[in-house]
């Protein structure tokens, strides 16, 4: 998922389909940022959301990997929607990146 510009970022809120007991559900995801860090997040079987925080970086992209499946026999485990929160950077192309506005979720589509 790409933000188009630096954004800072310091949480990611899961959500999963949690049709029970008909889904199945994912007990581990993935995140790799665009500064390099990868971070692994635990998940609970849940229709609850599902979030983190993280250590504030900066960064252009996030891309979600890893997801592991529970060892169970229903096939259909679902991720909904994700929410990555931060803050732009403002100036970040001329001036440096040292500014913020205001926290918000960042746009992201699926």
């Amino acid at each position: 998922m790409e933000f188009g510009k630096p954004v800072r970022v310091d949480e990611i809120v899961f959500y999963f389909r949690a049709d029970f007991p008909h889904d199945s559900w994912w007990k581990e995801v993935s995140v790799t940022f665009s500064s390099g860090k990868t971070s692994r997040f635990p998940l609970v079987k849940s229709g609850a959301a599902q979030g983190f925080s993280i250590e504030p970086c900066i960064v252009e992209w996030v891309e979600l990997h890893g997801l592991i499946r529970a060892e169970d026999i229903l096939p259909f485990p679902a991720l909904t929607q994700i929410e990555i929160w931060g803050t732009e950077v403002a100036g970040a192309a001329t001036f440096g990146i040292d500014d913020e506005v205001g926290r918000a979720p960042l746009p992201l589509s699926l």
